[in-house]
């Protein structure tokens, strides 16, 4: 069920029952969301994402069959070519982590020196989405987004 206030993206979630890892990580970009989330910030919708594994399963499958002229290998190819998306989405996102991680302690130190300085938290994520680069700057522009739209700041810091 959506609730009032929630990003369009979720919306995927009332057509499938149990969506895969890796829609999960793509889903903020169907809500028009330019950072990709913890989807490694592919620039895809989960629908490209969805017709790329499948256009490779179906080449797979065809170049298998082609080479070694027997369906089985088609059919293991075409496993095989299915694999490689989710194999890279996983390291894109793992990386992506990893960076925001590096980044942590700047950030903390950024938000911290507005508060000290009479500030409220939110001059300070300002602060942040212009002083630092990507992923971080991505994750704090969409929190002051969220709450220019209404959220409050702890709402806005736990949304997905």
């Amino acid at each position: 069920m959506m609730r009032r206030g929630a990003r369009s993206g979720r919306a995927l979630g009332a057509f499938t029952h149990a969506p895969a890892p890796q829609c999960d990580a793509l889903r903020p970009r169907l809500a028009g969301d330019e950072r990709g989330a913890d989807g490694g910030h592919w620039q895809i919708t989960v629908t490209e994402y969805i017709l790329i594994r499948l256009g490779l399963m179906i080449a797979g499958l065809m170049v298998g069959w082609l080479v070694f002229g027997t369906p089985v290998s088609g059919l293991a190819l075409a496993i095989l070519a299915n694999l490689v998306p989710g194999i890279l989405l996983r390291r894109a996102i793992h990386r992506r982590r990893m960076k925001f991680q590096a980044q942590l302690v700047d950030v903390l130190v950024l938000i911290q020196g507005a508060v000290r300085a009479g500030f409220s938290p939110a001059p300070g994520i300002g602060g942040v989405v212009r002083e630092t680069e990507a992923p971080a700057s991505d994750e704090f522009r969409r929190v002051t987004r969220e709450v220019s739209l209404g959220l409050t700041l702890s709402q806005a810091l736990k949304q997905p």
